[in-house]
């Protein structure tokens, strides 16, 4: 089976999930907004930045052509839905 490789972009929500999940909420008085969001209002610049950096940081995404599973290896993609998946990277 023949797995293909996905980009390394990402939307702006899947980054703005990242940012969340790695800062969480900030807290000012009684006020609580998420880390992606004061980033991007406050520093657009900084926020694309790092939008960049993070894609580029996270290497090829590799997809089985069965069931679309995603893989860091190409080989365990390959044989994510074949009869040897016991030769398998791991992931």
């Amino acid at each position: 089976m023949k797995a293909h490789q996905k980009g390394t972009g990402m939307t702006e929500e899947e980054y703005d999930a990242e940012l969340d999940e790695l800062y969480g909420e900030i807290q000012i008085g009684c006020s609580s907004f998420r880390a992606s969001e004061v980033l991007r209002t406050m520093d657009p610049v900084a926020y694309k930045c790092g939008k960049a950096d993070f894609e580029n940081g996270r290497g090829p995404v590799w997809v089985c052509a069965v069931c679309g599973d995603e893989f860091a290896y190409e080989n365990n993609a390959e044989l994510c839905c074949s009869d040897k998946k016991t030769e398998a990277v791991p992931d």
